[in-house]
């Protein structure tokens, strides 16, 4: 039977060495992390009362894609400071928008409670901070409908007007 530990000492040949370094190099970097352009994003932000600019605590984030794909809304829960963040967001435009009970829904870029808040657009690998949704009080109104007795009215439409005021510049009319 042939001994095998003389097998073992056997000098390998200066080509064999440098085939076996260039392959050990090779495999090597191979296994190194090679950004491919498309890093996931991370944005944070808070949720405000409009009014006050309390942070609102408990309030429901969703982060959807404005276009494609429609399934693909993330949703956050602000903490005590009113604080949310999403991780792993791939790069596109997409529309932020907060709600929670007793506030009217409110959106990223919007400023007054009538209108359209703006897309947070995003690039692989960024890291967007200090995004910040203001959320407007919502408002209750309550009484009752009398007749010209004092008696309850049953089955009447109730009609709620609201007035808008807008203010002419010299020379112009309202």
């Amino acid at each position: 039977m042939p001994d095998r530990r003389a097998d073992s000492n056997r000098v390998v040949s200066p080509s064999c060495r440098y085939l076996l370094c260039f392959a050990v190099a090779f495999i090597a970097a191979a296994q190194q992390t090679i950004p491919d352009g498309n890093q996931a994003a991370l944005l944070e932000g808070t949720v405000v009362n409009a009014l006050t600019k309390e942070p609102v605590r408990k309030a429901q984030v969703a982060l959807e894609l404005s276009e494609g794909a429609h399934n693909s809304e993330m949703v956050a829960t602000t903490d005590e400071t009113g604080h949310f963040r999403f991780a792993d967001v791939k790069a596109g435009r997409y529309e932020l928008k907060a709600e929670k009970s007793g506030f009217l829904d409110g959106s990223y870029g919007q400023t007054k409670a009538d209108e359209e808040g703006s897309l947070v657009k995003v690039g692989n690998g960024d890291h967007v901070q200090d995004l910040k949704i203001l959320l407007f009080p919502g408002g209750v109104i309550s009484g009752r409908v009398l007749d010209a007795d004092g008696d309850p009215v049953s089955g009447d439409e109730i009609v709620l007007w609201t007035r808008s005021r807008k203010l002419a510049k010299y020379g112009e009319r309202a």
